[in-house]
């Protein structure tokens, strides 16, 4: 019996059609495209021959129909066997001699339609076949203006071609010089196109025997000048981009950018395709997947992507129980995957009913075989899955059932399906039982019956049609499609697929958070459509980004997201699944669209700011008069003081989600009035400063467990409600506080276990008395103070700074500012020892806010941004050093808190710290920024600041 000729493969897992953007159901349009063997004879027509059948060999005579990817029969094609030569009548018939008993190829050429190559394998005394050919039609030439300068050019969905200069020669080798002309035509491999792929779904596999071949895609590209075909010449190249019309891989995986496939080319000769190494698969607008395969090539011809697949037998017996069949009676049979992942395939052979037959068919997935006979006045037809290993051979039956009146069936589009009317609706039929005279296809939009597209069955040569809808003039909404058939005039329509006709762009209705929003990694966006909508033919991820623009970068990065579209296809969840670099966030979506393949339209992208500040804990029922002190040890853990309501004094260590603290309550009850400052020692340890009811003042450390105290308290301390505490690289507490009216400053000596007094700076420097300060140590541990001054009798206050040079206080400058009286007043300053010189930040009323620094001659002043629609400026202040960059943080009445850097000799984007604080602090450690503050209800908030 005849062999199996294989004819194509194709994706069943639900590509989208022309113009449809749903999913598409398996369907068996495209097996019916396969090339028809059968046993028996055919009319020659007015066909000639050339080239005679050789006297003495065994040949057989085949009858070959010629027909176009629309179903009309082909007159005047050149059909060439190794035997003879014939033109096809007006039928699109000839008859041409083939050798029997041995695999031979038949060429079929005609102007306009690209080349196809048909190969046979009649059983040895074989006398009398038939075969059909389909071609389909070259798409319209392209240009490249001059070979000498090479180009590029485009065509039908996405198929590319690009040359340097100088590529092309004619067939002789002479160089070629102006206009060159190409055809670039590229065939579906998942529509009924198919049966114009040539030669077998066989190949060559580099450094393997023959093998099965499934494609993802094919095209023939052909270069002409004057009508003469070219070539590229010897040590040129030419890279092409190839559709694909499958997005899916064997393995299941989706095909995405990036990814490798085998590229094949056609070998004329003998129907087989040659592995000419891989291409790289890269996005392409044209594509019906967005998807193409880019290679390079060394010569022209049809090219392929295509893997290969394993193989197995099925010895196939078809019966037609109950039925006398004429003598010679034939079966076409027809094999396609309808399970299994990736690119399919499909084959074709002819077997007489009753005998078994032997099919190779893909290992790994399942095949359907259908049997189709044609009598003369019925069609019998029947199927049978089958799925046998790799290297197996299985037996299977097809017990076939016969019908009389034409039934017509629509395979393509599948049922719900969705057009934006972008393109013409391909509508494809297949007509069961008895060829009919006549076949309609019509629109119903809910009345009367509109006809959009008829054939007159009696010069078909095939079961199956193609019409195409144009649905643009069509209102929207949904339409029934039926097929109807007429035979002897009688009708049957087939079952109507509806159809919905939308133009109308899905567009977004809601989003959280809002665009502007501060989000973080574990921030879930979630956005609202208003209808349904997709990603196809990619992936979500690949319709929907997140991206960071880092702060001082220019370009974006991507970041990795968890997406999911829920059911209804309305709701979208994305979840980024990294941390977020600091800068802008960008989310975009407009890679969806409806099911009819609308883009979204309107709002596409929202940007968003990365989370600059963070809460990390809330440390309740302080008391609101006293101003937290925070630290940070050389773990990076947070160590705090504070005062509850008692009137205690607490000092603990974060350990995870808690505190640790360091002993019992660090010191006696203290009256609401007290004061209180802690630091880190260069050990870690926790010095506390403690001015206790009794009016006095004790600093301890806390080491072995327990809080020691570091020398003798200080008395006499009545009615100040400031000092500050600070420790030197060596280990020695620095500690400065107010007695009467006037700072005085002590450091701590080991040696002696005693304070030393610094001395009362203003006695240096000049001013009545001291009212507000903050004290800061520069590197080489000399303290640093900045004193609002007061006058006896006078509202007046004057804004000064004194450093201490190791034996006396000396003035940093003179009067830095001043108020004339009670209509202004100065916030309490904030002052760090910066490695250049010290660093001073004040605020005074009427919406003064400066950031000023000493460079050793000077103050430098910088005014600090002040936030849009504050009112008033006020105390809580804080000033900290980062990597030598001064932040500060500040208060406005209405708005809150805010937090910012000056680097580079400028101030960055202020940060909002949404509070309204009655004290702000400030640790910097190890590039780590924690803000304390309190709110309203006297609970100490602590918050990590993010810096680049």
């Amino acid at each position: 019996m005849n062999q199996l000729q294989t004819l194509r493969m194709r994706a069943w897992s639900g590509l989208p059609i022309a113009s449809l953007g749903v999913p598409i159901l398996h369907w068996l349009a495209a097996m019916l495209m396969a090339v028809l063997l059968t046993a028996c004879g055919g009319g020659g027509g007015d066909s000639s021959s050339t080239t005679p059948p050789l006297q003495g060999v065994s040949d057989a005579l085949v009858t070959f129909t010629v027909i176009d990817t629309l179903g009309q029969p082909v007159a005047g094609a050149t059909l060439r066997s190794a035997r003879a030569t014939a033109l096809t009548n007006a039928q699109g018939r000839a008859d041409v001699s083939v050798p029997a008993g041995s695999e031979q190829v038949i060429a079929v050429e005609k102007d306009g339609f690209a080349e196809q190559v048909k190969v046979i394998t009649l059983s040895a005394g074989t006398t009398a076949s038939s075969l059909q050919a389909i071609l389909i039609a070259r798409e319209v030439p392209l240009t490249i203006a001059a070979n000498q300068a090479g180009g590029s050019v485009i065509g039908k969905l996405g198929v590319k071609l690009s040359l340097p200069p100088a590529a092309l020669v004619t067939s002789s080798g002479a160089a070629v010089t102006g206009p060159v002309d190409f055809t670039m035509t590229p065939v579906d491999v998942t529509q009924l196109d198919i049966g114009a792929f040539p030669g077998l779904f066989e190949g060559m596999p580099t450094g393997a025997a023959r093998s099965l071949i499934i494609s993802y895609g094919t095209a023939e590209l052909v270069p002409r000048q004057s009508g003469q075909k070219l070539q590229l010449a010897a040590g040129k190249s030419a890279e092409i981009e190839l559709p694909m019309y499958v997005a899916t891989h064997q393995d299941g995986s989706t095909a995405k950018a990036g990814d490798n496939v085998a590229l094949w080319s056609l070998n004329a000769a003998t129907g087989l395709w040659t592995h000419e190494g891989e291409g790289t698969v890269v996005r392409s607008a044209g594509s019906p997947t967005g998807l193409a395969l880019r290679a390079t090539i060394t010569h022209f011809s049809w090219w392929n992507v295509d893997a290969t697949s394993g193989r197995a037998s099925v010895n196939l017996t078809v019966n037609v129980p109950g039925e006398t069949l004429p003598p010679g009676t034939v079966a076409n049979v027809e094999g396609r995957v309808v399970a299994g992942a990736g690119p399919t395939w499909a084959a074709t052979t002819t077997a007489t009913p009753g005998v078994a037959v032997t099919l190779v068919v893909p290992a790994g997935s399942t095949t359907q075989l259908s049997a189709r006979i044609e009598l003369s006045d019925r069609v019998c037809a029947g199927t049978v899955n089958v799925s046998p290993p790799a290297g197996s051979a299985v037996n299977a039956t097809i017990n076939a059932t016969c019908a009389v009146v034409p039934v017509p069936r629509i395979l393509r589009p599948g049922a719900l399906s969705a057009t934006n009317s972008q393109r013409d609706i391909s509508i494809q039929m297949l007509i069961d039982g008895p060829r009919a005279d006549l076949v309609e296809v019509f629109v119903n939009p809910g009345g009367t019956a509109i006809r959009i597209a008829q054939f007159n069955a009696a010069i078909q040569v095939q079961p199956f049609f193609t019409a195409f809808w144009n649905s643009l003039p069509f209102a929207e909404g949904t339409y029934s499609v039926f097929a109807r058939a007429t035979r002897a005039g009688i009708s049957r329509d087939s079952a109507p697929v509806q159809i919905v006709v939308d133009r109308t762009p899905p567009t977004l209705a809601s989003i959280t958070p809002a665009p502007d929003s501060d989000v973080s990694q574990a921030t879930t966006f979630t956005l609202d459509f208003s209808e349904p909508v997709n990603p196809l033919p990619f992936a979500l991820t690949d319709a929907v980004k997140l991206a960071v623009t880092p702060l001082g970068a220019a370009a974006p990065v991507d970041v990795p997201v968890l997406v999911v579209l829920d059911a209804s296809g309305l709701q979208l969840t994305v979840q980024p699944q990294a941390a977020l670099p600091l800068g802008a966030v960008s989310l975009t979506w407009g890679g969806l669209q409806d099911a009819a393949a609308n883009a979204v339209a309107g709002t596409v992208t929202a940007i968003f700011a990365v989370e600059r500040m963070t809460a990390l804990l809330v440390v309740p029922q302080r008391n609101s008069d006293l101003d937290p002190a925070l630290a940070i040890d050389a773990s990076g853990r947070l160590v705090v003081a504070w005062a509850e309501t008692d009137g205690n004094v607490r000092v603990g260590v974060r350990e995870g989600g808690a505190f640790t603290l360091f002993g019992a309550p660090a010191g006696n009850p203290v009256n609401s009035r007290a004061t209180f400052g802690m630091v880190l020692d260069p050990s870690d340890r926790p010095v506390l400063a403690l001015r206790r009811d009794d009016n006095s003042l004790v600093v301890r450390r806390f080491e072995a467990g327990a809080w020691q105290d570091l020398g003798p308290a200080f008395s006499g301390l009545s009615g100040i409600r400031q000092l500050r505490l600070l420790v030197d690289a060596a280990g020695r507490p620095v500690l400065a506080f107010q007695r009467g009216f006037f700072v005085e400053v002590h450091r701590f000596e080991a040696a002696s276990s005693s304070w030393v007094s610094l001395g009362v700076p203003t006695a240096v420097i000049g001013g009545a008395i001291d009212t507000r300060f903050d004290m800061a140590l520069m590197p080489n541990g000399d303290p640093v103070l900045a004193l609002v001054q007061g006058f006896f009798g006078s509202n007046a206050e004057q804004l000064r700074v004194a450093r201490h040079n190791g034996s006396t206080w000396v003035a940093l400058g003179g009067v830095l500012d001043s108020t004339p009286n009670a209509t202004q007043q100065f916030g309490r300053p904030n002052i760090a020892g910066g490695l250049n010189g010290p660093w001073l930040h004040y605020v005074k009323t009427g919406g003064v806010l400066r950031l000023l620094r000493f460079d050793g001659s000077g103050w430098e002043i910088n005014e600090v941004p002040r936030p849009a629609g504050a009112t008033t400026l006020q105390n809580p202040n804080a000033l900290g050093l980062l990597n030598d960059d001064p932040v500060i943080a500040f208060n406005d009445f209405s708005l809150g808190g805010f937090v910012t850097r000056f680097s580079g000799g400028r101030f960055e984007a202020l940060i909002p710290t949404r509070g309204r604080a009655s004290s702000m602090a400030l640790a910097i450690r190890g590039g780590q920024v924690l803000l304390g503050e309190e709110d309203s209800c006297c609970n100490l908030i602590v918050k990590r600041v993010l810096f680049p």
